[in-house]
This record gives C-alpha cells, sequence and structure tokens, in this order.
C-alpha cells in the first residue's frame, strides 16, 4: 500500500491562491512585499524572491520531483482519457508497466521496481493526486453487437423518422403524446450491500432469499413529460392469483406466462393496458425491436387504437432509450436496498410472488419520477429533438487510428495500431526527436499507447434489420400481414405432412405387406405435400431423404428436420436451434 506521509512543520503550508494574489497586489502598486506578505499570510522570503524572478523562472516546490514531467503525466492523463471512451481503458496495473517501459527505454533516472518491470503503488497514486480529473471507476461490459449497431447513420436514421413521423401525426410540441416502453427483469432475491465489518475480515456474509431467485419481468412506459403508465408486472408460472397483485402500485396489472419473459400474448395485454391509462387521441410509442413487439397481430392491434409504433434501430437501446438511461438502473438499485431491508426484517421468509408487490412498490416510488422521466428523454435527444445530445463517445465504431479528438492534437507515429492491453518491446519505442519539449511527450505517449484500431462489424449469417422503422406503416403491416399467412401455410403444409408420415407408420404396422392399394393411397397423400427439412432443404419425398435417416419435428415453430442433420437420434421431444435463440 502507498505510504501517507504526514508534514512535520508548517514549511511550504501556504495557499497557491494566496501566493498569485500577493505577486499581483505588488506588482500593481497596491502594497509592498512586506505589508502584501502580512495581509495574504505567505511567507515574507518566498514573495520576495517570486517577486523578482522573471516569468520563465521555474518555480521550485517541496519535495522530491515525480519521475515523469508535469508535460508528460498531463500526455499520459489526455491518452488515458481517450482510450477510456472508445472502450479500452487501462487498469492500474498497466499504466504502472506504460510508465516503467517510458521511463527504461529514454535512459530517465527512476526508483520504479526493475525486477518487476513496473512503477510502484505510490508513483499510482501521486499520479492521480496530480491530476486530479482521472479516477479508478467501474467499467461496463459493451458488447460488439452494440458497438457495431451504435453509429451515426443510424441515430440520424431515427431522429429523422422520428421528426416525419411526428409531423404526419400533427403532434409537434406535443410531449405528452410521446411514450417510450421498455421491459426489464427483477429477480425475487436481494443483493448484499456493503455492510460495516472488521477490518481485514475475509468472509464477510448477508442473509439472502436464495442464492439466484426466480426472474418478475416489470413493462414499464413514460412519456416525455415524465407521466408513467401504471406498471405491467410478469410472473413465471400458469396459474395466477389475485393476491399477487397485491400491494403494488396503483393501476399495476399482472399476468403469468411460462417463461416469466413478455412473449407476443402478454404485449399484446399490455397495449390493452397502455390504450386505458395514455393521452387521448393519436400518440407515438417508441420501442426495440424485440420479436413480441414486431407480429402483425401487434401491429393491426395498434392501429385500431390509433398508436403509432416507432422502433428503435438494433443495439441502440443503452443510448436512445429513455428508460434504460434514466430510469431502470436507478429502480434496480432502490429494489435491490428495499429487498435487502424486507429480508433483514423478514429472515424467517422468502421473497415471494405475495411479497414482491411491496418491495416493487417501495422501489417503483422512487424511481419513477417526474424529473427522471423527462430527463430520459432530453438526454436522448428524442424531445426535444437534439440530433447532437448522444456524446461522441457512445459512437465507439466511428473511431480509428487516425481519428483522435482528444484535448491534444497528436500525430499517429504508430503505423499498424496495437492493443493498449500489451506493451510494446523496447525496439519498437521511438526516441524523442529534437523538437520542443511538450510536442514530443505527446508524440511519444501516443506511441506508447496506440490509439485503437477501428471497429468493423463481423460478419453475420443471419440479416438484422440496420435502421429504425415505423411498425405502423401501411407498407410495413402488408409486409407482415403477408408473413403471417405464409407462416400460417408453411405450418399448414408441415402438420399435413406429419399427419401423414403418423399415418404411413401405422400402417407399417398393423397392414401385411400384401396390401398395397393401401400403400399406394398413403404414397399419392405423401406426394401431395412440400415439406422440406429445415436443414438441408431436401424434400421429404426425394430419394435421397430416406438414406438422411428418421424425421422429427420442432415443439415450437412446427417444423421439420432430419434427425440425422440435427443430431436428435432417438429423442422424443425437439426444439430447434432457431427457436432456442430466440427465445
Amino acid at each position: 500500500m502507498p505510504r501517507t506521509y504526514v508534514k512535520k512543520t508548517t514549511h511550504g503550508s501556504w495557499s497557491k491562491v494566496a501566493m498569485e494574489e500577493a505577486v499581483t497586489s505588488i506588482k500593481e502598486g497596491r502594497y509592498s512585499i512586506r505589508k502584501a506578505a502580512n495581509v495574504f499570510g505567505v511567507p515574507f522570503s518566498t514573495l520576495q524572491r517570486r517577486t523578482s524572478a522573471s516569468e520563465d523562472s521555474p518555480v521550485l516546490t517541496v519535495g522530491r520531483k515525480p519521475v515523469l514531467s508535469l508535460d508528460v503525466e498531463r500526455a499520459l492523463a489526455t491518452r488515458l482519457i481517450y482510450l477510456s471512451k472508445r472502450g479500452f481503458g487501462l487498469t492500474p496495473k498497466t499504466v504502472r508497466k506504460y510508465a516503467y517501459q517510458y521511463v527504461s527505454t529514454r535512459e530517465i533516472q527512476h526508483n520504479f521496481n526493475i525486477q518487476n518491470e513496473m512503477a510502484g503503488e505510490d508513483w499510482f497514486q501521486g499520479f492521480l493526486r496530480r491530476n486530479p480529473e482521472l479516477s479508478l471507476r467501474k467499467s461496463e461490459g459493451l458488447s460488439r453487437a452494440r458497438i457495431n449497431g451504435m453509429t451515426r447513420d443510424n441515430v440520424d436514421q431515427f431522429y429523422e423518422q422520428l421528426k416525419k413521423l411526428t409531423i404526419e401525426c400533427n403532434l409537434e410540441g406535443r410531449p405528452e403524446c410521446l411514450y417510450n416502453q421498455d421491459e426489464t427483469g427483477l429477480p425475487m432475491n436481494n443483493k448484499p450491500p456493503n455492510v460495516v465489518a472488521q477490518k481485514g475480515s475475509r468472509d464477510v456474509v448477508s442473509l439472502t432469499n436464495v442464492e439466484r431467485g426466480e426472474n418478475v419481468t416489470v413493462m414499464a412506459c413514460v412519456s416525455a413529460t415524465g407521466a408513467y403508465i401504471p406498471p405491467f408486472v410478469i410472473f413465471k408460472g400458469k396459474r395466477m392469483r389475485a393476491e399477487f397483485s397485491d400491494n403494488m402500485p396503483a393501476g399495476t396489472e399482472a399476468c403469468m406466462t411460462e417463461s416469466g419473459w413478455v412473449n407476443e400474448e402478454a404485449f399484446g395485454k399490455w397495449l390493452k393496458h397502455f390504450n386505458k391509462h395514455r393521452t387521448p387521441g393519436k400518440v407515438i410509442l417508441i420501442l426495440d425491436g424485440h420479436h413480441s413487439h414486431t407480429s402483425f397481430a401487434t401491429a393491426d392491434l395498434c392501429e385500431k387504437y390509433g398508436i403509432e409504433v416507432l422502433l428503435l434501430p438494433p443495439h441502440t437501446t443503452h443510448a436512445l432509450q429513455p428508460l434504460d438511461v434514466c430510469i431502470f438502473k436507478p429502480l434496480k438499485s432502490y429494489y435491490n436496498s428495499h429487498g435487502t431491508s424486507w429480508q433483514h426484517s423478514n429472515p424467517n421468509r422468502a421473497i415471494s410472488k405475495l411479497s414482491f408487490g411491496s418491495i416493487f412498490k417501495k422501489a417503483w416510488d422512487s424511481a419513477a419520477t417526474v424529473g427522471n422521466g423527462v430527463k430520459g428523454f432530453e438526454v436522448t435527444g428524442i424531445y426535444p429533438l437534439n440530433r447532437t445530445a448522444i456524446a461522441s463517445h457512445k459512437f465507439v465504431s466511428e473511431f480509428g487510428p487516425n481519428q483522435d479528438n482528444s484535448s491534444v492534437a497528436l500525430n499517429d507515429v504508430s503505423p499498424e495500431p496495437k492493443s493498449p492491453e500489451q506493451p510494446p518491446n523496447s525496439s519498437q519505442l521511438s526516441r524523442p526527436t529534437a523538437t520542443p519539449e511538450a510536442s514530443t511527450s505527446h508524440e511519444d505517449v501516443r506511441s506508447l499507447l496506440p490509439s485503437p484500431a477501428k471497429i468493423t462489424p463481423m460478419k453475420r449469417r443471419k440479416t438484422i434489420r440496420p435502421t429504425s422503422l415505423v411498425l405502423t406503416s401501411p407498407e410495413n403491416i402488408s409486409h407482415l400481414k403477408a408473413k403471417a399467412a405464409e407462416t400460417k401455410k408453411r405450418i399448414a403444409r408441415v402438420q399435413k405432412k406429419g399427419d401423414v408420415k403418423k399415418k404411413k407408420q401405422s400402417v407399417n404396422i398393423i397392414c401385411d405387406s400384401s396390401e398395397e392399394d393401401g400403400e399406394t393411397e398413403e404414397q399419392k397423400d405423401e406426394d401431395e405435400t412440400e415439406s422440406v427439412c429445415n436443414f438441408c432443404k431436401m424434400s421429404y419425398n426425394d430419394d435421397r431423404s430416406s438414406h438422411a435417416g428418421d424425421w422429427i419435428q420442432c415443439q415450437k415453430c412446427k417444423l421439420w428436420y432430419h434427425e440425422r442433420c440435427v443430431n436428435a437420434f432417438g429423442r422424443k421431444q425437439f426444439v430447434c436451434g432457431i427457436c432456442m435463440w430466440k427465445k
């Protein structure tokens, strides 16, 4: 651990601001040196030396000088801030290794640990004190899909769609008609908080319900004026009881699903719930592109209720969804806090569907405030419409090696960007050139910590919707209607084929081989089917299909596969990979 030095004298304890004011007063002729020293409470000899010194003279300081100069440390701090905004933040240990690399390759005298090849913890803590704009922060994971999806083109197209839809619906200047809906999961368990315990304790425990609680889905909705639609709660199970809704926020409705997550049926119930509490007239509802939101039944119901649905671009909800940005995080924090208090007050009971309502109500009342709702629409640029509301560092994928928008203008001296977590070899570091000291320090630090390479989208087998979409537009409703009809026909063909297969199997078991008439009739029915294996695309009637083995049907989408194609030999129940991925 770094040492905490305690001064034993008052030497050098005067204020820098007071010293600067004293020097200014002397230069302006308001006080003499001794008078200014008494008025501002600074040492006479120090004030006399600073008054008589030229402007280019270095200012002497008390104590040992840092290993790196102030210019180098400022350049290093600038680079660390830049890299952290691009998703490549460095750990304290990595920064200490880079500091050692810098001083060792430039033959700067230092007292760093040569054996471990890194600067000490003392130096790092002093570096943070000398650069107060830096601090240690808990980072959050950001998936590559969100990095690739969060582009300026996608965001600008969303703003353009929103503006166009607002004008068409004649809702300009009416924030009460602009809504955002999203769902989040709350476990029926309390997350242990930080507690007061004995210093040095290693095993500090806190009472919890279970290790991992059952999930409860909460569907929330708020308008741009901060008016909330009563929440809609989804429990896992099949039998709904009226007691599950006890002690919940006023107007809350609840339902049950098999998984505890939202599905098309549950979302339809929420739309009816939303229609009862929303502002009368036409409104705009902003949603993400979850499959339960994009069906023909949803679009048809929204058109019936006069609700225009605008879908957010894929993988942008962390920056464009007001509920995600300003409400769900405090909601979960309050829920964990109240859940812990409830658990400590009821040590012999567990958080269940019956007690969930009272805990959730306290958390909802604390987090669902008007200020949070209004701020969510403001910081996402939805209302008031502001295309520049989202900070530039949110667009991580747009910054490559030559796109450095940090406060210091640096030249890219690294032809091939390297990963910032791997310190370069000594031979790869460039020596400082005969340029001004400040510019040299910036270039040296940049060569030591190069910019990350521009992130390019990965190739995907399944294409995704690239931009925002008005779900209730006439063109999209026609498309969804045709798609639903085609799906219905395909399911009917698959079911007919399944019935033929079962009938054929029963005939082979019961009937004698001489009964050719029955077999001919079954073959005729089979020829009428057009089903194919959804994996290899081989027709059921193809001669090669018999060599691929028996068939098996997915319980979710009702499509058929060869058992050999999906490695499902002898299985009685089967769910295909597409349905598992959608879940």
